[in-house]
């Protein structure tokens, strides 16, 4: 397994490995055909293959090589979530929603293909995901319905469409519970989601998918404050922020307390998991580094 081969690489060597196989299976995925719609494709493309932090997909192979699943049995899952992921940013800069024009350096999707096609890439890219699980190999039928179950979860009014649904509240006064509900539902649902898909795929048991859940929860919370603190500039367009309700130093520090929670929970679920924590300052800084 190419998880024992690699276990021995610095964390930096086996993120960059394990990075460049999702960007190849992404692409693979969302590869642009002459037939029957190639705008269609291309916006799919688009969305997919540009600059990303792949954190998601990253989360779920470690945890899934780490508790002793197969990369190939994890993989389709894990894509599946970066294209929920990129279905989401897509929708998230739509006129009615942010109206961004901009994302990852480059113009938004709606931008460079027009908001009709726009709206249309979110459903297929959706679409996609669950193709992926229904094809993914190496799994029982009893562990697709689980990630099919973990996929509409995050996907809907308790995840990410809830959480876009408070994003909406701008001008409103919300609280330091409203933007942790947030952050959970828009930001949060995806990292937990990762952790269970490779649950699910490595047969976990209830300990280790309790740490992973807990673990998952804090790092996705940690992700945000950190991740408002280098755009802060985003509280000035009003946008629901942690810097906003308490403060830039406020937001270090509960990114810092989040980090060590996220690492604690993994400790309490035995040697595998906690070897993940080696990972979790590196797979931050990266991201962060990011576009």
């Amino acid at each position: 397994m190419e998880a024992n081969m690699s276990a021995g690489l610095p964390a930096p060597d086996l993120l960059a490995r394990r990075r460049a196989d999702i960007e190849a299976s992404l692409r693979a995925i969302v590869h642009v055909s002459s037939f029957p719609v190639p705008r269609l494709r291309s916006a799919m493309r688009y969305a997919v293959v540009s600059p990303g932090k792949r954190i998601r997909p990253l989360l779920a192979v470690l945890c899934a090589e780490h508790l002793g699943a197969e990369l190939s049995a994890v993989m389709s899952p894990a894509c599946a979530l970066e294209l929920v992921h990129a279905a989401s940013l897509v929708l998230d800069d739509l006129p009615c929603m942010d109206d961004a024009a901009e994302r990852r350096g480059q113009p938004t999707v709606h931008a460079a293909f027009g908001e009709e096609v726009a709206a249309l890439t979110v459903v297929a890219l959706i679409s996609e995901a669950y193709a992926l699980i229904a094809k993914a190999p190496g799994l029982s039928d009893p562990a697709r319905c689980e990630l099919v179950r973990i996929l509409s979860a995050t996907i809907g009014a308790d995840g990410l469409a809830g959480g876009q649904e408070i994003d909406l509240r701008r001008g409103m006064a919300l609280s330091a519970l409203d933007i942790d509900e947030l952050h959970r539902r828009k930001t949060g649902s995806l990292f937990v989601a990762a952790v269970e898909v490779a649950a699910v795929v490595a047969e976990a048991n209830v300990e280790q998918r309790a740490s992973l859940r807990l673990f998952a929860e804090e790092l996705g919370l940690a992700f945000q404050a950190l991740d408002d603190i280098a755009d802060a500039q985003e509280v000035a367009k009003g946008a629901a922020n942690v810097i906003s309700v308490i403060g830039e130093q406020g937001a270090r520090r509960r990114a810092t307390g989040r980090l060590e929670s996220a690492k604690a929970a993994l400790a309490h679920g035995g040697p595998g998991l906690a070897a993940v924590g080696g990972f979790v300052d590196v797979l931050m800084g990266q991201a962060l580094a990011a576009p």
